[in-house]
C-alpha cells in the first residue's frame, strides 16, 4: 500500500528565517528610528517612551526640536513636517543651535566693530570740539506757561580746538554718571553757526522730567560734577568746506 503525505502550509525552514529577520530588525530598531506624529496630541503618548529612551544631549536636543515645532505649528497654523524620524529631529536641532551660535558671534563681531567706530569718530571730534557742562538747573512746571512737568536745563560751553574755522556740527550728546556709566539723556546737537579758532560759545538745551521715570529722577538729583558729557558726532564741518574724516558706522542686519 503507497502512502501520500500532503504537507500543508509553508515549510518550517523558510519560516525561521523570516522570523529571525524580523526579531534582528525589532532588535536593531532604536528610538532614533521613531517617526514623529504629525499630530501634536499624540506627543505625549507616542513620543515620551522613545525620548525616555534617548541619553546624553540628544534628549535636550530632541526635546528642543519638538518645542520648536509646537511653537512654529501654533503661530503659523501649519502642519508639522511629516516622516521626520527622532534622529533627524536631534540633527535638525544641533544644527539649528549651531546656526544660532554663528550668528550670535557675528552680531556680537558687528556690535564690537560698531563700538569701535563710534569711541574713534568720538575721539576725533573731541580733538577739534571741546564741550564742557557748565550748569544744571531744574525748572519746576508752571501750568500757567504750558510745562505740566519739570524740565531741566543745561548749559554748555563749546570750544574750537582746531586751526580752522567751525562751519556745522551734528550728532548726540550723551550724558552719563561718570561713576557708574549710567546714561541719564541723550541730547540732539545741531550747532551751525560759525565758531573760529580759540572761539568758545555757551549752549543751552531743556529737556522735559517725567515724574514717574526713575532715569530722569537721576537726572534731577545728580550732581553735576557727576555728569559725564561725550559727544557722539554725525557732522563735523569746516568753513572752507572740509569735513572731518569720521568712521563709518557698520550698518545693523
Amino acid at each position: 500500500m503507497t502512502h501520500h503525505i500532503v504537507r500543508r502550509g509553508t515549510p518550517l525552514v523558510g519560516v525561521l528565517p523570516l522570523v529571525l529577520s524580523l526579531l534582528l530588525l525589532i532588535a536593531c530598531s532604536g528610538p532614533r528610528d521613531a517617526v514623529i506624529p504629525t499630530d501634536i496630541n499624540r506627543w505625549d503618548s507616542d513620543l515620551r517612551p522613545v525620548i525616555d529612551r534617548l541619553t546624553g544631549d540628544d534628549r535636550r536636543l530632541a526635546v528642543a526640536y519638538l518645542d520648536r515645532e509646537r511653537q512654529a505649528a501654533s503661530l503659523s497654523g501649519q502642519p508639522v513636517p511629516a516622516g521626520v524620524t527622532v534622529g533627524q529631529a536631534i540633527d535638525l536641532q544641533r544644527k539649528f543651535e549651531q546656526d544660532q551660535a554663528k550668528q550670535r558671534l557675528q552680531s556680537r563681531e558687528r556690535q564690537d566693530q560698531q563700538e569701535q567706530a563710534r569711541k574713534e569718530a568720538e575721539g576725533r571730534a573731541a580733538a577739534v570740539f571741546g564741550i564742557t557742562l557748565l550748569d544744571k538747573k531744574i525748572i519746576p512746571a508752571d501750568l500757567a506757561s504750558g510745562n505740566r512737568s519739570d524740565q531741566a536745563a543745561f548749559t554748555f560751553q563749546f570750544a574750537n580746538l582746531s586751526d580752522q574755522e567751525l562751519r556745522e556740527v551734528k550728532g548726540d550728546l550723551h550724558l552719563s554718571d561718570s561713576f557708574f556709566g549710567t546714561e541719564l539723556k541723550v541730547i540732539p546737537l545741531d550747532y551751525r553757526d560759525p565758531l573760529a579758532p580759540g572761539e568758545s560759545v555757551t549752549w543751552t538745551a531743556t529737556i522735559q522730567l517725567s515724574p514717574s521715570a526713575i532715569i530722569d529722577q537721576r537726572v534731577r538729583n545728580e550732581e553735576l560734577s557727576q555728569i559725564k558729557v561725550v559727544l557722539t558726532p554725525d557732522v563735523v564741518a569746516f568753513a572752507d568746506g572740509s569735513m572731518l574724516d569720521l568712521p563709518v558706522a557698520i550698518a545693523q542686519p
